[in-house]
């Protein structure tokens, strides 16, 4: 993972704020570039953000700076040997968790299986080349792990 320095508030639409220490934070360059970019969705009030940045409850997402992020998500790692599960989940019902969530898209990083972990694609169906009753049953001992 590759990581940048992120202007929490763009510098396109910011730019008074571009060296402001609250104003940056680490990112990935997946949030940093290919989501967040120069987009403003993520503020309830684009002017009173100007007239007050440090006030959290402006922003829908989590400020790292200013909010706490375990209060709002929870990152559960679980890693034995070389086999990884990594799984978000939103506290209790965090709307600011939740939005940070799905503006991060954050699902895509979660890896929920050994399987997945290991860069192994499950399979959806057995072949339809295999007789039908054939299928079903092999179908139902992976169920059955």
């Amino acid at each position: 993972m590759v990581l940048d320095i992120d202007h929490i508030l763009p510098k396109s639409a910011f730019r008074h704020l571009m060296f402001t220490v609250y104003n940056l934070s680490v990112s990935c360059k997946r949030c940093n570039m290919n989501i967040k970019k120069d987009d403003l969705s993520f503020l309830s009030d684009i002017n009173a953000v100007n007239d007050n940045p440090q006030d959290t409850s402006l922003y829908k997402i989590i400020h790292p700076n200013f909010d706490d992020y375990f209060s709002h998500l929870n990152f559960y790692t679980k890693t034995e040997n070389q086999q990884k599960i990594i799984k978000y989940t939103v506290v209790a019902n965090s709307t600011k968790g939740q939005f940070t969530f799905d503006y991060f898209k954050l699902e895509e990083l979660e890896i929920d299986s050994y399987n997945k972990a290991q860069g192994i694609k499950e399979a959806e169906e057995v072949s339809e080349i295999i007789r039908p009753e054939i299928a079903k049953r092999i179908e139902d001992l992976l169920k059955n792990k």
